[in-house]
């Protein structure tokens, strides 16, 4: 190739750069001036709802109303303390503390050093030793099961020979069983009533305030409309003003359609927690259900009163014969 060809094309690719640099340089600055007019129509935003909320508050300026939904909402913000409350009361029920043993989670010298040499610091050596063998949670425990180790502890200290020790050892084995229906019923209220209504709270809940916040913004942005287009006295300002009412008209009708629905969709969802209602307190019969048929079990292998009277005349026949008239 000549060198004439060759400065020709290294022109040509020297122009082409320049063009493709050129428009993209053309492309950003477009889209940078989106985003600024974006910001800039948010900020105004933001300012005209302040406006508006600070003139309601010194003015009394009538505001968009909300119709029924005002109501259904106060009953709402009453559910949602309730339930709140509701929460925290079962969940003491169904608490295993003070009898779970939780695993101890304090950091100790070993973990701390695993932790560094993770980050593999310069003058800081690795940790080669080899991983721990793993150590499985203890297991949980209630009340019960504590008081039945006190009593099956006391049997093992009285040895097997003794009538006293054998009573112990049943005690100790019916609390137990007790203690394993306890968890189960903890377990159960857990799983059909805490969680599903955690959920609630942390969905449905959240849901409805996010749309209630953001009906209220329209609520303030259609207002704000309206009390532009009142003032507005020039045609072209009237036409501008017009248009943003229809925009905050269109959104304010979105936010309340769409808040109408969350409060449908709770009215749903408070007959599904009648039905955890239901479930738990059917948890909590058949725990002490269960709990009844184990002492019920109980006391009838354990002696009676008399038993023990007509044991000890036979094991101290002098103390009865005492304890005769003359």
């Amino acid at each position: 190739m000549s060198s004439c060809s060759l400065l020709q094309s290294s022109t040509y690719n020297h122009r082409f750069s320049m063009a493709s640099s050129q428009d993209q340089f053309t492309s950003a600055m477009k889209v940078a001036g989106e985003y600024m007019n974006k910001a800039g129509h948010e900020s105004s935003k933001y300012i005209n709802r302040a406006r508006q909320l600070a003139e309601e508050e010194i003015n009394n300026l009538p505001k968009t109303g909300l119709g029924d939904l005002s109501e259904e909402l106060a009953q709402q913000h009453i559910v949602k303390k309730q339930s709140e409350n509701l929460l925290k009361t079962v969940e003491k029920l169904a608490d295993p503390e003070p009898g779970l043993v939780m695993p101890d989670v304090k950091p100790t010298i070993a973990s701390v050093t695993k932790m560094i040499s993770a980050f593999n610091i310069p003058g800081v050596p690795k940790n080669t030793a080899p991983p721990p063998e793993p150590v499985a949670p203890p297991k949980p425990t209630s009340r019960m099961h504590k008081v039945g180790d006190a009593f099956l502890n006391a049997s093992a200290e009285y040895g097997s020979l003794s009538n006293f020790a054998t009573v112990l050892k049943s005690i100790g084995t019916a609390e137990t069983e007790i203690g394993v229906a306890s968890l189960a019923f903890k377990q159960q209220v857990n799983d059909d009533f805490i969680q599903p209504w955690s959920n609630v709270l942390n969905t449905d809940m959240k849901d409805l305030a996010a749309k209630e916040n953001d009906l209220n913004y329209a609520r303030l942005d259609l207002d704000s409309a309206k009390r532009r287009h009142r003032n507005a006295s020039d045609p072209t300002k009237l036409a501008e003003a017009e248009a943003d009412l229809r925009r905050a008209q269109i959104e304010f009708d979105r936010h309340y359609d769409s808040l109408q629905s969350a409060l449908e969709r709770l009215d749903r969802v408070q007959m599904e927690q009648t039905i955890m209602l239901r479930q738990a307190i059917e948890h909590q019969l058949a725990y002490h259900n269960k709990a009844g048929l184990v002492l019920e079990a109980l006391l009838a292998n354990m002696p009676t009163p008399e038993d023990v009277e007509m044991d000890n005349v036979r094991t101290h026949p002098n103390n009865a014969q005492m304890q005769m008239p003359e």
